[in-house]
């Protein structure tokens, strides 16, 4: 007998129908053994760290069932996701099989539930990749210091909550400075102009806006440091002595440019692009999305959902060019397919996108899917086929208008070909809000006009607008902010976004985080204490480096948690 051992028991009927009744399949059901939950569990020695892990009381069924299994089998196969956080339980359960098992154990991994993936899989066993268990326990020891030596300092002080996470309270701090902008943010007025002009002897009328205005740049507000450069039109007077000005002058053609611009089609998802996508197109949190995929994946209906990768096989490639030639007219089909690279240099991470297992298998004709599973799937196949599709092309003009010493311009848009678009429907990015103001897919084009011409006014208006705040953090952009500052990894997110959510610190209204006192409270003593360390955007991300070189086999793990722990003794004295 053959023993498959994976992590989710919602996997194992799916695998059992790939494979022939020689095979058991069974599951760990997630990890099965951890740091104890009432000490440190973490003991320094003079150039390592040793983890003392105990098996988790609420596995002890299934460590027993998996124990007598492999006493049984003649060949043990660790099916566990290969992510650090799969790596890691796989080794784990190596460890609690016991001695006499492991000459047995091979470590397999695949993308995808599919019968190909698996046999070929199976047939290219490796050994449990120690870098990657090794940045995973770099990661949990950094989390239990900070959870265990800070959670105190928080428990004594008044109304700062019960904990301090490593990741966390970081994302913590960014909801609240964020809510301190838009509670001192003030509001100002300020007015733009636009003037109504026609050419010569024509009937078409368009309109341009004043840009610039005696060589500075017109701004709803001055950037400090920037006033020689930018300038604003703040109250109705200036706006009218300025409309005044504009009515004596000569409207003089500068300059008109006729050109073809190519918008290339977005990347196919990564595990955060997703759970934005998700957040803004189905309203759904990061929780969710993940537990909608896994299932997707289980069902081998995607590839596997935490990756940081965009990076698509020669297979998918040409499984999707072959589909897209097919349904589409040829000139849909790009000459070269578009190639999308990874970010990080994490070459142990970085996994294929994540996309259709079948392209074949459209939102409509899949079978055997949830209301939410169809949903999430469409979004998944959707951007998949479009990463691949032909270039949108657009006809784009604008004319520069001077009229003494304003600068006026006026831009006119137009599809030309529509390429990814078609499928899409939107040029905007599907894992960010549409904005009305900047979406520009479609602007009527403008007249042909003479260069060193004069314009015919028809009006010259000006409006009152206010700045506005920022915007309060959603999770699609809490996500993208962390991303962006390189904190968390894909696998994190998900769980970053739960445990600040149910702490306390913040709360959730129309999709929005907004600051709860609490939140507040625990930010200001953290970065009393540790601003220059692990509550610092840069030292966070520097951290989150830090594992990465660990998982690649170039930082030695015992060195960085050694490390760390004396700057965090430094400052707890």
């Amino acid at each position: 007998m053959k023993l498959l051992i994976v992590e989710s028991p919602g996997k194992i009927k799916k695998i059992k129908s790939f494979l022939d009744s020689d095979w058991q399949v069974s599951a760990s059901v997630g990890h099965i053994r951890d740091l104890p939950a009432k000490e440190l569990g973490i003991v320094f020695e003079q150039d390592k760290v040793q983890l003392n892990y105990i098996n988790s009381s609420d596995k002890a069924s299934t460590i027993k069932t998996l124990k007598s299994m492999a006493n049984q089998a003649a060949e043990i196969y660790l099916a566990m996701d290969m992510d650090r956080e799969g790596e890691a339980i796989a080794w784990h359960v190596g460890l609690v099989l016991g001695k006499t098992n492991w000459p047995k154990i091979k470590r397999i991994a695949f993308t995808e539930i599919t019968k190909s993936a698996i046999l070929k899989a199976i047939k290219a066993p490796r050994r449990v990749d120690a870098n990657l268990v090794n940045a995973q326990q770099a990661r949990r020891a950094l989390d239990r210091l900070v959870g265990f030596k800070v959670s105190p300092m928080v428990w004594a002080a008044k109304n700062a909550g019960t904990s301090a996470g490593r990741v966390q309270s970081v994302a913590v701090r960014l909801v609240v400075e964020r809510e301190r902008e838009i509670r001192n943010f003030k509001v100002q007025n300020y007015f733009r102009i636009k003037a109504n002009l026609f050419p010569e002897l024509l009937t078409d009328n368009f309109w341009a806006e004043l840009m610039v205005y005696d060589q500075k740049t017109l701004v709803s507000s001055i950037e400090e440091g920037k006033e020689k450069k930018e300038i604003t039109i703040s109250t109705k007077k200036q706006a009218d002595e300025l409309i005044a000005e504009f009515k004596k002058g000569n409207w003089l053609v500068l300059s008109q440019k006729k050109e073809k611009q190519n918008k290339n089609p977005f990347p196919p998802f990564i595990t955060s692009t997703l759970q934005q996508a998700a957040s803004v197109r189905l309203k759904w949190n990061a929780q969710k999305t993940m537990q909608v995929a896994q299932k997707l994946y289980e069902n081998s209906a995607i590839t596997y959902m935490r990756t940081d990768s965009p990076v698509i096989s020669q297979e998918a490639l040409e499984m999707v060019r072959g589909f897209i030639a097919k349904k589409f007219p040829p000139e849909y089909l790009p000459a070269k397919p578009h190639i999308f690279k990874a970010k990080g240099n994490n070459a142990q991470e970085a996994h294929e996108c994540i996309r259709p297992i079948n392209i074949e298998q459209t939102a409509e004709s899949i079978k055997g899917l949830s209301k939410d599973e169809n949903d999430l799937y469409k979004l998944i196949w959707t951007q998949f086929v479009a990463c691949q599709m032909a270039s949108a092309i657009f006809n784009v003009m604008t004319i520069d208008i001077q009229n003494g010493k304003g600068l006026f311009k006026a831009s006119g848009r137009q599809v030309a070909f529509d390429g990814w678009i078609r499928l899409t429907g939107s040029a905007t990015e599907a894992s960010k809000e549409k904005d009305k103001e900047a979406e520009e897919d479609e602007v009527p084009l403008l007249p042909a006009v003479k260069e060193g011409s004069n314009l015919n006014l028809r009006e010259v208006k000006s409006s009152e607008h206010k700045t506005k705040p920022p915007n309060h953090y959603t999770e699609a952009t809490l996500i993208r902010t962390l991303e962006k500052h390189g904190i968390g990894r894909p696998s994190t997110y998900a769980a970053i976004m739960a445990n600040i959510k149910k702490r306390g610190y913040l709360k959730e209204e129309k999709r929005k985080f907004v600051a709860e006192p609490l939140g507040e409270t625990l930010v200001d003593l953290l970065m009393k204490k540790f601003n220059t360390s692990w509550m610092d955007y840069k030292f966070t991300s520097n951290l989150e480096e830090s594992l990465d070189q660990v998982a690649e086999g170039k930082l030695n793990w015992h060195k960085l948690i050694i490390n760390f722990d004396s700057e965090l003794k430094n400052v707890l004295k």
